[in-house]
């Protein structure tokens, strides 16, 4: 009976030596394992260089909207490889989660905000910003009112000059006017508005008979063009103020109202926008350079980043094609 319990003992004894041998074993391997980590670690900090990328957050009005599409591009290509550009914006238009997307960007402390100052309620999120450090710029919608550094865009009250001017020019009937606005509260919008009434102010014959919102939606174009021409039989001129509302009052006037001459002008160069142009569906369009906003957006904040000057208005250009300009158009056009 003693030597049983020698025994175990002894098989105790041989257990927990081997247990111990093993910790020491598991400790020495571990120890070498972190040693070469932060061997390799050094070795990558001090021979690699890598390039660390600031953050840019671009916060658009809807999330996957084709002239949005084309600004990413152009931010994109400014980007460098020492920025980083991701694009956020809401599923369907809506201010206050835009606005609520900006909240965020502050929270998670990205390096820049690049953004459209759509609505008065803009002002306050865009100080915060900027008075916590983040640079912001405003693209395609100013806020002038607030600490943004810079503004990038098409200065919106000219361009609803251009195509009111265009229209009085090659108009000579009387026009009663359909209005669909992709977002009728915001800034961009209500200066386009404000622009075509100043260009048109002059022709008596010249009548605004409704407007409407789309919540820059195609299918929601082609309702309210639908509902909008169905209610005022006497509109013969459509004026789509945002990218896709041009192209649903198209669908609209060719699907229920084929008989009706209706002239139908616009905004923006979307494809489907410059064939409908060729075929002499839509009359006339206003092309933005939404392409260089994005790109001289992510230049400016370069600048900011480096702390180099830079001009708080930066303008891009507009102008009116036609067919009679298609060629022209198409020759000089952003890819």
């Amino acid at each position: 009976m003693e030597i049983k319990v020698k025994q175990i003992w002894f098989l105790y004894f041989v257990l927990f030596a081997a247990l111990l041998s093993g910790s020491f074993w598991l400790g020495i391997s571990f120890y070498q394992s972190w040693e070469l980590a932060k061997d390799a670690r050094r070795h990558f900090t001090e021979n690699a260089n890598p390039v660390k990328q600031k953050q840019i957050l671009l916060v658009s009005e809807e999330a996957k909207h084709p002239y949005w599409d084309v600004v990413l591009k152009g931010a994109q290509a400014a980007a460098g490889e020492d920025l980083r550009i991701d694009l956020q914006g809401p599923y369907r238009a809506s201010i206050e989660e835009h606005r609520l997307l900006i909240e965020r960007a502050i929270a998670s402390k990205v390096d820049g905000i690049i953004t459209q100052g759509l609505d008065d309620v803009f002002v306050p999120v865009i100080n915060k910003a900027v008075e916590a450090g983040i640079p912001l710029i405003t693209i395609d919608t100013d806020a002038p009112q607030s600490k943004r550094l810079a503004f990038v865009g098409t200065d919106n009250y000219r361009a609803g000059v251009q195509i009111g001017n265009y229209l009085k020019a090659h108009r000579h009937d009387p026009a009663h006017i359909g209005i669909i606005s992709g977002n009728p509260e915001g800034q961009h919008m209500k200066l386009r508005i404000e622009g075509f009434k100043e260009a048109i102010k002059d022709r008596r014959d010249f009548t605004i008979v409704a407007l409407e919102g789309s919540q820059i939606s195609k299918l929601e174009a082609v309702k309210k063009a639908y509902e909008m021409l169905k209610e005022h039989p006497d509109i013969n001129v459509m004026f789509g103020v945002s990218a896709l509302d041009g192209p649903g009052i198209a669908q609209a006037v060719n699907k229920y109202f084929p008989a009706r001459q209706i002239d139908i002008i616009a905004f923006d160069d979307l494809p489907e926008t410059v064939e409908l142009i060729k075929q002499g569906v839509i009359q006339a369009a206003v092309q933005q350079k939404s392409y260089l906003m994005g790109f001289k957006s992510v230049e400016l904040m370069r600048r900011i980043i480096h702390r180099k000057p830079v001009s708080p208005m930066n303008y891009t250009e507009s102008f009116i094609i036609d067919r009679s300009s298609m060629d022209a158009y198409l020759q000089t056009r952003e890819e």
